[in-house]
């Protein structure tokens, strides 16, 4: 029941505080719009966790309007009018997964970018490392395909969604 105390702690603390974004909503709905990302909801801050397969598989927090922002927006996030900052942890989901092979990467060394695709640019980097999370989080190949799909079409309009492409 440890998981369930640490969830009502987590809900108890987040209904204590005032989350928002420090942007004037005049500057929040074009970005919105743009990202075809939905309304936000202060009110959202309760989260709940799910578990894939049962209570030792997943188990991540959901719901809370600022998990399902735009990244652009995030750097104004504040909590009690205070502003955050967000920690990047380049790679995780790759290093992890060398890690369980027992294997070492160039870019673990700090070398490189383990997101880059060659000849497709920034965006391109930015669009490989949603790919790489969709891969490594996709219950099948097929969910996987779609999902990817799904993120070029909304968010990558400049590449292809085809199955070739992907």
């Amino acid at each position: 029941c440890n998981m369930r105390e640490q969830l009502l702690s987590f809900n108890a603390f987040l209904g204590k505080v005032h989350l928002e974004l420090s942007l004037p909503l005049e500057e929040v709905r074009p970005i919105l719009l743009e990202r075809k990302a939905n309304a936000l909801d202060y009110s959202r801050t309760r989260v709940y966790r799910k578990f894939k397969y049962d209570f030792s598989s997943g188990g991540r927090f959901y719901n809370g309007w600022w998990q399902g922002i735009p990244k652009e927006l995030r750097p104004y996030i504040t909590i009690n009018g205070e502003p955050t900052s967000e920690l990047d942890y380049s790679g995780q989901h790759l290093l992890l997964l060398y890690g369980l092979k027992g294997d070492e990467y160039y870019w673990l060394k700090g070398e490189g970018d383990p997101y880059e695709a060659k000849g497709l640019g920034e965006t391109g980097r930015d669009l490989m490392k949603q790919v790489v999370l969709i891969c490594v989080n996709a219950e099948t190949r097929l969910k996987a395909i779609r999902a990817i799909r799904k993120e070029i079409n909304f968010n990558y309009p400049e590449f292809t969604s085809t199955n070739v492409f992907i």
